[in-house]
């Protein structure tokens, strides 16, 4: 293996781009070519062999799609794997992952995939919303990659109905140097660090006021860049928050953070990890509120296992935390052995051991799609009618597909129904017969046995 090409979205500002660009510098140890595709890109960073700017495969994210927008995607890498002999393709979600393993299978090359968070999986419950986009990346995930990858322990657990071979890799920090710096605070004050999208942004809101309004803390630092940036502007100058100053994004935050001796660093996910190395206690933003600084005694564990973030509603007193960090600051700190299995240059010569001993293995699936496509290729097509209409090879036994395909069929019939019942002929016959027809669907036995794993998915999702 020689060339590597990773595919995703976009190359913007977060931590998948931090934890890209850790790959790359690693790859280059093993004299690894690492190139990138996606549609969105920073043209500031050229740190990779070649950028292939792909087309958007889809136009809409619904059940109807174009197909001649997947197929020229697929057809764009297709054509510069060739001319760059790449080796292998590192995928991921969301959009890019059909073109990119429609490409994979036409050229015989592996391909992995890699699971960021929970949200990598959002289109792969059987929801009745887009059900058929969601039913065709199902089919995507469970049968379109060679070896899916996941950033933490939490992420195998909550995808294993995808692949019984789920394997770890975290993400790291540099730890080539082993003196660390002193932890010597500048009370009062402190950072938030954070790639401003829509959800993160929502989160860095909700907490700021609890913070600002705190009389021990003196000035707040946040630093990120993302298409929120101007409303959390807007946010912070409504609200009169005087305290707080925004930076943008920096390439080098472990360093920031050792420059300006922070009380603490609020954030989630890579964010962590560069506090940790600058030697800076961490208070982690979740899903559900501020969940505590990471202390190494009662959460660390917990915490990591779930990539330094979480889910769960908390009601945490930020006051008592802040206190108790300053009486114990020794509890929220870690040493140079406990932040050493997060060290990038073990972590990516494991995985890059693992990618060497992958071998393309012919996947039907994605041969059967790549046929029914190319037939399609100068229309656009409903994937509800296409997935009720289409046989797939595999799938027989598969449970979650099948029930995909119930929800299809019952959303299908469940609109004649609607469409009879405002025609002004009287479809009386018509309409009881399709209720029977659904009502008979959920109570077969197949409905039945699947009910437990439905309500599972549903909350897992």
């Amino acid at each position: 293996m020689k060339n590597i090409l990773i595919i995703s979205d976009g190359f913007l500002y977060g931590g998948f781009e931090t934890r890209t660009l850790k790959e790359l510098v690693e790859a280059k140890k093993h004299h690894y070519n690492i190139f990138l595709a996606c549609i969105d890109y920073n043209q500031e960073e050229n740190a990779f062999k070649q950028v292939l700017i792909l087309k958007h495969p889809l136009s809409d994210y619904n059940d109807f799609i174009e197909i001649k927008d997947i197929l020229a995607t697929r057809d764009q890498i297709i054509d510069f794997c060739k001319k760059n002999r790449i080796d292998l393709i590192e995928c991921h979600p969301y959009w890019c992952l059909l073109p990119a393993t429609l490409a994979a299978e036409k050229l015989h090359i592996p391909t992995t995939c890699t699971l960021h968070g929970v949200t990598s999986g959002n289109f792969i419950t059987p929801s009745p919303a887009n059900i058929g986009l969601r039913t065709l990346y199902y089919l995507v995930f469970k049968y379109g990659f060679n070896q899916i990858i996941a950033v933490a322990e939490y992420l195998c657990k909550q995808y294993s109905y995808l692949s019984s071979n789920i394997t770890i890799t975290r993400n790291g920090i540099n730890l080539t140097q082993k003196t660390r710096p002193r932890y010597s605070p500048r009370n009062g004050y402190f950072c938030i660090a954070s790639r401003l999208d829509i959800p993160k942004t929502k989160l860095i809101e909700d907490f700021l006021p609890t913070l600002h309004a705190l009389p021990e803390v003196y000035h707040i630092d946040i630093f990120g860049d993302g298409d929120q940036l101007g409303s959390l502007k807007s946010f912070i100058d409504q609200n009169r928050f005087n305290k707080i100053s925004i930076k943008g994004w920096h390439k080098n935050l472990p360093q920031v953070f050792i420059d300006n001796h922070y009380t603490a660093i609020f954030g989630m996910g890579q964010v962590a990890l560069e506090a940790f190395s600058s030697n800076t206690p961490v208070g982690i933003l979740g899903y559900g509120g501020f969940a505590g600084l990471i202390n190494k005694t009662k959460n660390l564990s917990y915490f990591m296992k779930n990539n330094f973030t979480d889910w769960k509603t908390y009601n945490i007193d930020l006051k008592k935390e802040l206190q108790e960090l300053k009486k114990n600051p020794n509890n929220y700190l870690l040493s140079y052995q406990e932040i050493s299995k997060f060290d990038q240059s073990n972590i990516w010569n494991s995985h890059f051991k693992t990618e060497e001993s992958l071998a393309h293995s012919e996947k039907p699936i994605l041969n059967v799609l790549n046929h029914l496509l190319e037939n399609h290729s100068n229309k656009d097509i409903d994937l509800k009618k296409f997935f009720s209409e289409s046989d797939f090879p595999d799938t027989q036994s598969d449970t979650i597909y099948q029930l995909f395909l119930e929800n299809i069929k019952n959303g299908l019939k469940a609109n004649q129904v609607d469409k009879l019942k405002q025609s002004n002929v009287s479809k009386t016959a018509e309409i009881n017969a399709l209720k029977k027809e659904i009502n008979d669907i959920t109570n077969s036995g197949f409905w039945k046995t699947t009910k437990p794993l439905r309500k599972l998915l549903n909350k897992l999702h």
